[in-house]
């Protein structure tokens, strides 16, 4: 809700500071939420957000009214001997000067070679306008479907590599605590967690037997989403690289994390235990420089 108060303050401000660019700017964060977010519900309600506020803080043709200035009262008509010599005078002048283009001065580039404008190319039309943002909302929305299953199972994975990482971490933990304690002290503990773990077992046995749930497959991130529309395939190319790059980024992070000592063997034998050994097979590739 504060992003959203966030978008809703900014528009305020540029109609405020620069109405003209109101558009622009519903733009940006349109593009910045498509770009960010994965979420369809959410990108949903951030747009809806986004272009309310628009036609909310609109200008609105009032305004323009108010600022045009009211025009002069036509001036009292010259006297008839004045009027016709001014009529003489001008069209003396007339003859020896060259023909003005409607509209233009005789100083204007355009007057001396009509090839030549330097004013300003009109503005594209708001029909157009809305036509190329429904296409870029149509190549972004095709895009993100097809990158989605590649990004999801990478943070899959990273949730998977996090909670063995978080038990082996107390494992140690542990393992070091004890060996503080001294060899009485561990030997004592290992008795009773044997004690409290045959318990357990027996309790469990006395149920149906559950089947082991299957080992979690990896995604293969050779082969990538492809689209046949050019376009299209130009941004989905860009998400898929930008979510494999995070991955290995925390995939690198992770080998300097595995450095401490007995932390790498604790750590491989839960990924073992938790049916997670593609994704140890994929990290250990990609440790070794093969992935």
């Amino acid at each position: 809700m504060l992003y959203q108060l966030l978008i809703v303050a900014t528009l305020g401000g540029v109609r405020v500071i620069a109405p003209k660019q109101l558009t622009t700017a519903s733009l940006i964060w349109t593009a910045l939420t498509i770009f960010n977010l994965f979420w369809p519900p959410l990108i949903a309600l951030q747009l809806i957000v986004i272009w309310t506020a628009y036609a909310i803080f609109k200008p609105g043709e009032s305004a323009s009214k108010q600022n045009a200035q009211p025009s002069s009262p036509p001036a009292a008509p010259a006297a008839p001997v004045k009027a016709a010599a001014a009529q003489s005078n001008t069209q003396a002048k007339s003859a020896s000067a060259p023909a003005a283009m409607p509209g233009k001065s005789i100083f204007m580039p355009e007057t001396i070679d009509p090839a030549v404008s330097l004013r300003p190319a009109a503005p594209p039309s708001t029909a157009g306008l809305v036509h190329q943002f429904a296409e870029f909302i149509e190549t972004e929305e095709a895009a993100q479907r097809a990158a989605s299953p590649l990004a999801q199972a990478c943070g899959i994975e990273q949730m998977y590599i996090k909670y063995s990482l978080e038990r082996a971490s107390r494992h140690l933990k542990l393992e070091r605590e004890l060996a503080s304690r001294g060899e009485e002290f561990r030997q004592q503990y290992r008795k009773n967690y044997d004690r409290v773990l045959g318990v357990l077992k027996e309790h469990n046995s006395e149920r149906e037997v559950e089947h082991p749930a299957s080992p979690f497959v990896c995604i293969s991130l050779a082969q990538r989403p492809t689209d046949p529309n050019p376009s299209i395939d130009a941004v989905i190319q860009r998400k898929v690289n930008s979510a494999v790059d995070r991955h290995a980024q925390y995939l690198e992070e992770l080998v300097l994390t595995l450095k401490k000592p007995r932390l790498k063997a604790i750590f491989e034998k839960e990924m073992v235990d938790g049916g997670y050994g593609e994704i140890l097979k994929r990290f250990q590739r990609f440790e070794a420089g093969l992935d």
